[in-house]
């Protein structure tokens, strides 16, 4: 019986302290994140799959408001121009 009771008395506690502490930013706020990804391209881009690495920043303004941008750059993507149909294509002589 004790045990119930404590445990009834930590989900209160949680509870009444997930309210207190859930908040929106009010003044202005900086958001800094690493980022990486794995990209599928479309069978008409060009690029072959590969993976980007880069980050995220954004600046919020209040509550609602928050600009972010976002740089990702890719680890080694090939390009393959293979299907395009393009007249004397050498994929040898090519610089991607």
């Amino acid at each position: 019986m004790k045990n119930i009771k404590n445990s009834i008395k930590l989900i209160l506690a949680l509870g009444l302290t997930a309210n207190a502490v859930m908040a929106q930013v009010e003044d202005i706020s900086l958001t800094i994140s690493p980022a990486a990804e794995y990209t599928l391209w479309d069978d008409k881009s060009g690029l072959e799959d590969g993976f980007l690495v880069g980050g995220k920043l954004g600046f919020g303004f209040g509550e609602y408001m928050e600009l972010r941008a976002i740089y990702m750059q890719s680890l080694d993507l090939k390009t393959n121009f293979d299907n395009f149909g393009l007249a004397n294509y050498n994929p040898d002589t090519f610089s991607s």
